[in-house]
């Protein structure tokens, strides 16, 4: 006993086109790699890595980007105030170690 099915399967498959969260009427091209929102053209913006090159592949919106230049600010500036706090205990300990006080050494 044979039995043959014949099967016929249609597969609709409507590819809704992507638009910017910024500009419902332009069209995505990528999205931010932190928020995943849609970006147009327009919207699309890079940070700059140590050496000053943009990275191209990493793109972010102008929020995110906002958010992020803060922080780097933020912790730029808790480096530098760690830096003169342990700066300053080195040199306080190597005065105290030659004898020297702090104050004879700007003393006009």
């Amino acid at each position: 006993m044979e039995i043959f099915i014949n099967l016929k399967v249609t597969i609709n498959y409507r590819m809704e086109q992507i638009t910017c969260f910024f500009h419902p009427n332009r069209d995505a091209t990528k999205k931010c790699i932190k928020c995943e929102k849609y970006l147009c053209l327009e919207c699309q913006k890079f940070l700059r890595n140590i050496s000053g090159r943009a990275m191209s592949d990493v793109v972010f919106c102008s929020k995110c980007v906002k958010a992020i230049r803060k922080r780097r600010i933020i912790l730029g500036l808790v480096g530098l105030a760690f830096g003169i706090t342990i700066m300053y205990l080195i040199l306080t300990f190597a005065l105290n170690k030659m004898e020297i006080d702090f104050k004879d050494l700007f003393q006009i």
